[in-house]
């Protein structure tokens, strides 16, 4: 059985993987994207949606590791 440090650990853990994809997926978004009114809604809607996915899968991993 897991102590409580290392369910801790392995959810921290879970969560910094999901932050460095959102962040990884988004790593090509610039300023100009945003600032740009032509571009903004687009690149708002792009970001928003790679959010709800890397969100998504990071509370699956989770409750994966909550069945454990």
């Amino acid at each position: 059985m897991k102590s409580f440090k290392q369910f801790n650990e392995e959810i921290s853990d879970i969560i910094k993987g999901g932050i460095t994809d959102f962040l990884n997926q988004n790593k090509n978004v610039k300023l100009g994207d945003i600032t740009n009114p032509n571009k903004r809604d687009k690149t708002i809607d792009k970001v928003k949606k790679r959010g709800k996915n890397v969100l998504g899968n990071t509370l699956s991993a989770i409750g994966s590791e909550l069945n454990k």
